[in-house]
């Protein structure tokens, strides 16, 4: 293309120009392709981590060299991308994922449960970018979600099991010194229909991390959100733990991984959940969208629900600056196929939540917000599941609006998308996701110059 345009004999300083050219063209076309290698949060101290989205259309930083002077202190400038490793397709369904240090090197291990089977495991990275896996239970119907941390302050890591099928709540603990041998567990809600998802909180401010969960319900008045108290001393103690009702809403199905958040105006930790509607399970009253759950002066009463949409039913909702203004508390969210509605929508929460359309059709999974490259604001991270793709949007200044940058083919992101330092630069532009019904992988989603 273009070749009668040059000279007959041109000169070599044309020649090099044409070079430069040509390899600016091309060279961001490799980043599309995949590649195969092998203290809590609590109301005083958010400390969430974050997972992904996707996109297609330009590899390229959407701000420009001639803006540098502007960057944010630590904005990393670079490409977005999404360049595929393996984990582990030994598993089906690599679902319900949290990271924590199980083996005290320093770094996070993956947890997954498996949706297909069954079973938990940790992943242990070994030499050659191979992961190795560890199994802490078996013997579930279906592991849609678990929550790992510290629950003693002993140093080890225990893990939360949320058992959808089997709509109980288990907590595993290392038997020993060594995570690699034995794990015991206790069953600590055996009445949680349909369980989803949850996070991990210090909820009461002891120091001993808390956790909140969701579950669906089989029925109606059955299902909502809640969390669980943590009363110190032996995890493997029924009488050390206690349940709280913190909302009852059929059809209760996430809660934002980057809650909790100040959302009521008083400091307190609260936290952003979806619901959903799924056709055939839940009962007919479910009312499915967004909201907001606000603590209370006693976080064991009720909690304060504030409706952000409750237009159609939601998938997964993430909150970050989605709005540039430096507030953290809008949201993202996505319609799936629970009903005729769909897309990919952002809240203003400065303005009165505000809706904004970032996509008005497809089905979105394991929708995310993070900083990806660090300038303050979010990028949006998706699983687009009409075309079986994962997409980065990021805020583009030339056009006003958030653009999709790069996509990726991905059967199903399920459900969680879980930014790390994967390969341990610095700088947590690396997540984990896990595909129904594939396994599990990591993503490099920025490629910083």
């Amino acid at each position: 293309m273009g070749l009668s345009l040059k000279p007959r004999n041109p000169p070599a300083k044309l020649k090099l120009t044409w070079f430069i050219l040509v390899a600016i063209l091309f060279i961001p076309v490799s980043f599309l392709h995949s590649v195969t290698p092998g203290s809590y949060p609590s109301a005083d101290n958010p400390d969430p981590y974050l997972p992904a989205c996707n996109a297609t259309g330009s590899l390229r930083s959407f701000k420009g060299p001639h803006e540098s002077e502007l960057l944010p202190a630590g904005e990393l400038q670079g490409i977005f991308a999404l360049e595929k490793h393996i984990i582990d397709t030994g598993i089906k369904e690599g679902d319900g994922q949290s990271l924590a240090d199980i083996n005290g090197d320093g770094t996070n291990n993956l947890i997954v449960g498996t949706g297909n089977g069954g079973e938990v495991f940790w992943y242990e990275k070994i030499a050659g970018g191979k992961w190795q896996r560890h199994l802490v239970a078996k013997g579930y119907r279906e592991v849609e979600g678990t929550i790992a941390g510290d629950f003693n302050g002993n140093g080890q890591i225990e893990v939360i099991i949320l058992d959808q099928r089997g709509n109980r709540v288990d907590i595993a603990q290392q038997a020993g010194d060594d995570p690699r041998g034995e794990w015991l567990t206790l069953t600590l809600d055996a009445d949680a229909s349909f369980v989803q998802q949850g996070i991990i909180m210090d909820i009461t401010g002891n120091g001993y991390p808390d956790f909140i969960y969701a579950y669906e319900g089989s029925g109606r008045g059955d299902g909502g959100f809640y969390w669980m108290e943590n009363k110190e001393g032996d995890l493997l103690d029924p009488e050390n733990w206690e349940k709280h009702e913190m909302l009852q809403l059929e059809g209760a199905w996430w809660i934002d991984y980057n809650s909790p958040r100040d959302w009521g105006g008083y400091g307190s930790g609260d936290i952003a959940v979806s619901v959903r509607e799924i056709r055939g399970r839940n009962p007919g009253s479910v009312n499915g969208g967004i909201y907001i759950l606000k603590q209370p002066a006693n976080p064991r009463d009720k909690w304060i629900k504030e409706a952000v949409d409750t237009s159609f039913p939601v998938l997964q909702v993430s909150s970050g600056d989605l709005t540039g203004n430096g507030d953290e508390r809008d949201l993202v969210a996505g319609a799936c196929h629970d009903s005729e509605h769909t897309g990919l929508y952002i809240y203003d929460h400065s303005n009165k939540w505000q809706r904004t359309v970032i996509e008005n059709r497809h089905n979105w999974w394991g929708t995310y917000a993070f900083d990806i490259n660090k300038n303050g604001r979010a990028e949006i991270i998706s699983g687009e599941r009409s075309g079986n793709t994962i997409r980065i949007y990021a805020y583009d200044d030339n056009l006003s609006r958030y653009a999709l940058k790069v996509s990726d083919p991905f059967l199903k992101p399920d459900d969680q998308i879980i930014f790390d330092d994967i390969d341990g630069n610095g700088n947590k532009t690396e997540f984990f996701v896990g595909s129904d019904p594939d396994g599990v992988f990591w993503y490099r989603a920025f490629h910083a110059h």
